[in-house]
């Protein structure tokens, strides 16, 4: 029961509301309006009573107000998980606004941390939001959000795009609805019956929403459902959209002998435009389709190489992965001017198999000072802007055996290592070597690669801590040539190796 009731809990909070990083039990904030459409039951009450046994506690509500599901119910058992970092619970003899879901193994109510649930002193409005949708004197489902221009300044009050005036909803067996945009970018529209509906935008030659940059606004069409969401026969579903310059910059990752490379991070670095007030300047690390888009589109104006200044900033960083034969696309950039490349985003990361190409700039430049700036114009589509990368860079083994300062083995013996490249402004931590028990290890390196190895033996001194006994100093490997076996030795302490210079 324990563990049927954590799925409930956690099925229902989580995936329900949304959640940034669920170890964390970051919650998404949700209306009262989109909780009241999304859970199964609704109510105010007072815990008269509550036990906790096995991480899962029992309150025993006292029912005062229902709002959905409980009729002719005065009092009702509703459980909560204690057990992890998750905990939520409600005390004895205080009064709640619950948001709860049924155990369909064992009938019984669960609720949890990321369910809206809370006590009623923190929910007045919530409440006079319910009781107004449930005297509604047009019931049914609601859909509401807004409509946002990108272009606008993040500064400014949000309003209607000037390119759009209309929200488009249209259910499953084909009823078509409309919802205008209001001056401040928001629509509503209610009554809707429970069903599936497609809610969308039609947008002019040149735009795209933020979800199609993104890649998220193209569906499965195997799935009859794709691109469809649900709309409760109450509440709200909430839709937002963001409007986006349709600007397209795409091209293939190509190797040294012109064959493609795929599943690699394609960076796009907008440049500021010192002349101009930046009116589309969120960080963003998109992530669009891999598939290469067709176009007639030509590009009339040749690249022209514009250097950057050193050290400059950018208005916006956007990434891309190289799919089936080495396509890349970008989409919803705004004009600007563009650095293109391969690992130019200063994050190197080279484990496992191992990441064997140094940076590149578009077309083929090792070097800032000799990139080719991409200039776009407003909507414009290239997608002719292919990088070809350097020769992969040779591998080299590098091996040691991790001792004492008596020249014994080290049992328990830990070691890891940091590994940084030219081109890059700070090292990577590579992960663990893995050693025998002899104290042997070995790395799989490359050339022009510098590493730097450390090794340790801790203790615990508690369930949850460990103190190190002992340390190496850094042992730091030249980028290049060949390395003899290392022997590093550890010595009393656990300082003895400042990796700080070296990573940074």
């Amino acid at each position: 029961m324990k563990n049927s009731l954590l799925m409930l809990i956690l099925t229902s909070g989580f995936l329900l509301f949304g959640v940034t990083d669920a170890r964390a039990c970051s919650c998404a904030v949700a209306t009262t309006c989109e909780a009241f459409a999304r859970a199964e039951y609704v109510f105010t009450g007072t815990v008269a009573k509550a036990s906790e046994t096995d991480g899962t506690r029992r309150h025993q509500v006292q029912i005062q107000e229902n709002f959905l599901g409980m009729e002719n119910v005065s009092l009702a058992d509703v459980l909560t998980e204690t057990a992890s970092s998750c905990a939520f619970s409600m005390t004895e003899g205080k009064s709640y606004l619950i948001f709860a879901w049924k155990n369909e193994q064992t009938g019984e109510l669960g609720t949890g941390m990321c369910s809206q649930t809370t006590e009623i002193e923190s929910a007045q409005e919530a409440v006079a939001g319910l009781r107004r949708l449930k005297s509604s004197d047009n019931p049914g489902g609601i859909v509401q959000g807004k409509v946002i221009d990108s272009e606008l300044s993040i500064w400014e009050k949000p309003k209607k795009p000037a390119q759009i005036d209309k929200v488009l909803i249209e259910s499953k067996n084909g009823e078509k609805f409309e919802a205008a945009i209001a001056p401040d970018g928001k629509y509503f529209l209610d009554g809707l019956n429970a069903g599936l509906y497609k809610i969308y935008l039609d947008l002019p030659k040149g735009f795209i929403t933020g979800a199609e940059a993104d890649g998220l606004g193209s569906y499965d069409e195997d799935d009859e459902n794709s691109g469809f969401v649900k709309v409760a026969g109450r509440g709200c579903t909430n839709r937002d959209f963001e409007i986006k310059i349709n600007g397209v910059i795409g091209g293939r990752l190509i190797d040294a002998d012109g064959l493609p490379v795929v599943e690699k991070r394609v960076n796009l670095l907008r440049l500021p435009d010192p002349n101009e007030v930046d009116t589309q300047t969120e960080t963003a690390l998109r992530e669009p389709r891999d598939e290469e888009e067709d176009s007639n589109d030509e590009d009339p104006d040749s690249p022209t190489v514009d250097p950057p200044p050193a050290k400059e900033k950018f208005a916006a960083e956007y990434l891309a992965y190289s799919g089936e034969n080495g396509a890349f696309i970008f989409k919803g950039l705004p004009p600007g001017r563009y650095l293109l490349g391969y690992g130019i985003d200063d994050f190197l990361n080279v484990n496992d198999d191992g990441d064997q190409y140094l940076p590149m700039f578009f077309p083929n430049s090792n070097k800032r000072e000799t990139a080719i700036v991409i200039d776009l114009k407003k909507a414009e589509v290239l997608t002719d802007k292919n990088i070809q990368l350097a020769p992969k860079l040779k591998k080299r083994k590098i091996s040691g055996r991790i001792v004492l300062k008596n020249g014994r083995r080290a049992a328990n013996a830990e070691a890891d290592f940091y590994l940084k490249r030219e081109g890059y402004a700070d090292a990577d931590w590579g992960g663990d070597l893995k050693i025998d028990a002899k104290g042997n290890f070995t790395l799989d390196g490359y050339e022009e690669t510098e590493y730097l190895i450390r090794a340790q033996v801790s203790k615990r001194v508690s369930d949850e801590m460990f103190e190190v006994t002992h340390s190496s100093k850094c042992f730091i490997v030249p980028k290049t040539g060949a390395v003899k076996p290392l022997k590093i030795v550890l010595e009393a302490g656990g300082a003895n190796c400042d990796d700080e210079t070296f990573r940074k």
